[in-house]
């Protein structure tokens, strides 16, 4: 366990330096808990959380194994995002698995938050998730209460250029019209 809060400290270093605090609130999991998920020899209740942060759902995953939390509480949070780091590429590659909508059933998510673990204590993850720089990793820190790790997906400037364009061409036309 002091490996573990120790990576989990080193987690948290490898993020940003400038948190902003946010309400976060978790409403339960997203498929339901495997019970029995083995972390270096104990065993852990494993899976994604669904929740709400400032007034928005989200879905998360436990970053600190050794704290707890509650459902339907509200808590604050320090919200910090990733840095480059290999860590933070891992967690890119898994959360770019998680946003593709292959996290389906109790089972996988228990296998992702395995992963997730691993990759947070300086392991290698258990299964092979392809390298995908468009995910942002976000790390949500409390003293007190278990941290989370959550991701989004990160707009690429083409595809906000194509968007823009096609927008400018619309009005274009209407104005031909």
């Amino acid at each position: 366990m002091k490996r573990l809060f120790v990576a989990t400290a080193f987690a948290a270093s490898a993020f940003g330096v400038h948190p902003h605090e946010v309400d976060v609130s978790l409403i339960g999991y997203s498929f339901g808990p495997v019970e029995r998920a083995v972390f270096n020899s104990q065993s852990f209740p494993a899976g994604k959380y669904e929740g709400i942060i400032d007034f928005e759902e989200f879905e998360a995953w436990c970053a600190e194994v050794t704290q707890t939390l509650k459902f339907n509480v509200d808590y604050k949070y320090d919200l910090v995002d990733a840095t480059p780091s290999p860590m933070t590429s891992a967690l890119q590659a898994i959360g770019a698995f998680d946003l593709g909508g292959n996290v389906t059933n109790a089972t996988e998510s228990a296998a992702v938050q395995l992963d997730i673990w691993r990759v947070l204590d300086g392991q290698q993850p258990l299964h092979n998730y392809a390298q995908n720089s468009s995910v942002k990793v976000h790390y949500l820190r409390n003293q007190w209460h278990q941290d989370l790790v959550y991701f989004t997906e990160v707009q690429e400037p083409t595809t906000l250029a194509l968007f823009g364009a096609t927008l400018i061409g619309l009005a274009l036309l209407r104005k031909k019209s």
